[in-house]
């Protein structure tokens, strides 16, 4: 599967679903290292609201084993900075449904110790059907 910031970005550094695969929980490490942050910022870094975005593309695919791409957001809320330095620690709570053969709805949280950094609603779609 092709990724963009998987084992280099950041690790998985565990997964949780249910018996059903509607719920998600994947705990990640961010490399606050990573050359991204040179630029986001030297002296202050934070994960760009579009890289979490990609983040959530990336966990859905690797732990749906499928490829997906983003079709659309209802909404987006960043409610916090994320410094890597501080708190390099994620938590991805995943809440998906399947609308048909191709899409998937899925509403999903971004918490950083518990404390809610981002939640967003949107569609990914499969590249291809099988």
């Amino acid at each position: 599967m092709a990724t963009l910031f998987l084992n280099d970005f950041y690790t998985i550094r565990s997964k949780k679903t249910d018996p059903g695969n509607n719920y998600l929980q994947v705990q990640v490490h961010i490399n606050r290292d990573h050359a991204l942050f040179t630029g986001h910022f030297p002296d202050h870094p934070v994960v760009p609201g579009v890289v979490m975005i990609q983040m959530i593309t990336e966990i859905l695919s690797d732990s749906l084993q499928e490829e997906l791409d983003l079709k659309e957001l209802t909404r987006v809320k960043f409610l916090s900075l994320v410094d890597p330095g501080v708190h390099p620690f994620l938590a991805f709570d995943l809440t998906i449904k399947q609308e048909d053969m191709q899409c998937y709805q899925v509403n999903a949280e971004i918490l950083s110790r518990e404390k809610l950094v981002m939640k967003c609603n949107g569609r990914w779609k499969r590249t291809t059907v099988n």
